[in-house]
């Protein structure tokens, strides 16, 4: 059976979790695994916790600064100190988090992928690696023609966010036909108070007879907004289980 989880759910929305859902992961950002309880309280339920953590190019987008090979480079140790922390404090796998679907037309060149990121991410993954866990890879948009590399890099899997079903769709067999197991499947767009949730629960069905099933990891998108969307994705998520 495919394993059914949730990503970085609004606060607001945990006790919900508690209360309705027992998933079999959630996604948790280093901050909040590092400075809460939170790993001993999913240890009591057998939920398994995947912390997140920002790769150097994002960290440096988000704080403005100049993409130099110097300011990455600084970076990358920085994410590597981070990365032994979590695994040290009991992570069960580690995402890393960059955003190639973004506007930035620097990142969005293939040829600045390849050459600069696709080594970055060897060094994250193989250290993941040397310490007995997996890696998967978040970002938005459609990043299929990296999937080779990425699975040349040694990552496990990758979490997919898109807000159509029939490129999600797509996006989980490119994943597949590439040797990375796919995370995804319910899209946030799809979880406003109109939208019916059975609708939502056959697209998930129809991902689950993909080939290797057994091995997907159905969740969320990543962008679970409030209370309510969180609501409607746990819902989905047991009538599908």
């Amino acid at each position: 059976m495919p394993k059914f989880g949730l990503t970085w759910v609004p606060q607001e929305a945990r006790q919900h979790i508690v209360k309705s859902l027992a998933p079999d992961f959630l996604f948790v950002s280093a901050d909040e695994f590092l400075t809460s309880n939170i790993k001993h309280r999913c240890e009591k339920r057998n939920i398994e916790i995947y912390v997140s953590v920002l790769a150097p190019v994002s960290i440096l987008k988000q704080s403005k600064q100049e993409l130099s090979k110097k300011a990455i480079e600084e970076e990358l140790n920085n994410t590597l100190k981070i990365i032994e922390k979590v695994i040290l404090d009991g992570a069960d796998k580690v995402v890393i988090v960059e955003d190639l679907g973004g506007e930035d037309p620097l990142r969005l060149n293939p040829m600045f992928v390849v050459e600069e990121l696709l080594p970055l991410y060897q060094i994250l993954v193989n250290r993941i690696k040397s310490l007995g866990l997996d890696a998967i890879f978040k970002s938005s948009g459609d990043i299929h023609e990296f999937y080779p590399g990425l699975s040349n890099t040694g990552f496990y899997g990758v979490h997919i966010a898109h807000e159509s079903e029939e490129t999600t769709y797509d996006l989980f067999l490119k994943a597949l036909e590439e040797g990375l197991i796919p995370f995804g499947g319910i899209i946030s767009d799809k979880l406003s108070e109109e939208e019916d949730t059975d609708h939502a629960c056959s697209f998930l069905d129809k991902l689950m007879k993909l080939e290797r099933g057994d091995e997907l990891y159905l969740c969320d998108d990543g962008l679970l907004l409030d209370e309510s969307e969180t609501l409607r994705a746990i819902e989905i998520i047991k009538k599908v289980k």
